[in-house]
């Protein structure tokens, strides 16, 4: 019996620091394994119903099959870069599969696989490629990704293409949370004058957060605490926009903001 199918088509817009088996000093790799760990995460973040587990499976306290299957579709060889990890200081650098390719991501409904439990799969997919990203520093912007609709007929059609599709997509997927724009003006910033594309641009102003505060954008010091604000460059029609979520008030992302102060790319424009 042949299994349903969805493919997602979708391109890297900033390096994706993607490590495989050997580690930090490999190459870059794209894994599904990857793939699926993010899209469960997206799935959990919207409390998408039937929940994550159910649908995409667990080995403990009990086992349950996976409803799902994710699978990574034939692609040419990879383009590889050396991407600095933190581009607001131009540091340490690592392999990293270069921005302006496609990929295809297929989701398989198994048997057993319920209508509720293929749409849940279906939505934490796209809310994974609308709002997530895959690999090191991804909360920073890297590893952004987009998808692409260009190979379906127009009734299948669902990329959104402007802010206002953007926040209608969302909720459709069950997306309830507070989501940010960061206008183009940021792109005019001193401090990003050196990157060559909007996407590069982006990144290393979503990268500059030191002294902001800890609440905000997590800590090193005096332990390792992750950032509940997360940030990624997306595409809207012809327009590359950085955009952020993760926060719970409005409250919260006005402090944030005025925590960066006027100095830094983040802290010079409104978050509309």
């Amino acid at each position: 019996m042949k299994l349903q199918s969805i493919e997602y088509r979708f391109v890297i817009l900033t390096p994706a620091m993607i490590g495989g088996a050997t580690g930090r000093d490999g190459s870059a790799e794209m894994r599904v394994a990857s793939i699926r760990g993010q899209v469960r995460w997206w799935h959990r973040s919207a409390g998408l119903t039937p929940q994550c587990n159910e649908v995409w499976g667990q080995v403990e306290p009990v086992v349950i099959a996976s409803k799902v299957s994710l699978s990574l579709a034939a692609s040419p060889p990879l383009t590889l870069m050396n991407a600095p990890i933190l581009p607001h200081k131009q540091s340490a650098s690592r392999n990293s599969i270069a921005p302006g390719q496609t990929f295809s991501v297929i989701l398989r409904r198994h048997v057993g696989c319920d209508l509720k439990q293929w749409r849940a799969a279906q939505h934490a997919v796209k809310l994974w490629l609308l709002l997530g990203g895959l690999g090191l520093r991804v909360n920073r912007a890297a590893g952004s990704i987009w998808p692409t609709d260009d190979h379906l007929l127009e009734p299948e059609k669902w990329v959104p293409r402007d802010e206002k599709e953007l926040r209608s997509t969302l909720t459709e997927l069950g997306y309830s949370k507070i989501v940010r724009l960061i206008g183009s003006e940021i792109l005019e910033h001193g401090s990003l004058a050196g990157e060559n594309t909007e996407g590069l641009k982006l990144r290393k102003a979503a990268s500059d957060t030191v002294n902001g505060s800890p609440k905000y954008f997590g800590s090193i010091q005096p332990r390792r605490t992750p950032s509940p604000l997360k940030m990624k460059v997306i595409r809207l029609g012809t327009d590359t926009r950085l955009i952020l979520t993760g926060l719970a008030t409005e409250q919260d992302f006005e402090a944030a903001r005025n925590a960066l102060g006027a100095g830094k790319p983040l802290g010079s424009v409104a978050w509309g």
